[in-house]
């Protein structure tokens, strides 16, 4: 079991909706392959990114789990 206070790696992109342009935050650990897939949590927008497009950051493992 991961501790509370763990960091986890988490991947960001740019939701492509011009009339949205959130930043989407995953899990690294949801990857699949070189193409990462999201759905932006404001419009609803599903869109794909190849690895080398994404930004990515260690982050406390609670922001993520908050936002589910």
């Amino acid at each position: 079991m991961v501790g509370e206070e763990a960091e986890v790696m988490a991947v960001c992109a740019l939701c492509p909706n011009d009339d949205c342009g959130a930043l989407i935050v995953g899990s690294a650990e949801e990857r699949n392959s070189q193409v990462w897939d999201f759905v932006c949590s404001r419009c609803g927008a599903e869109f794909s990114k190849r690895e080398e497009e994404l930004m990515f950051q260690l982050v406390p493992l609670e922001m993520l789990s908050a936002r589910r």
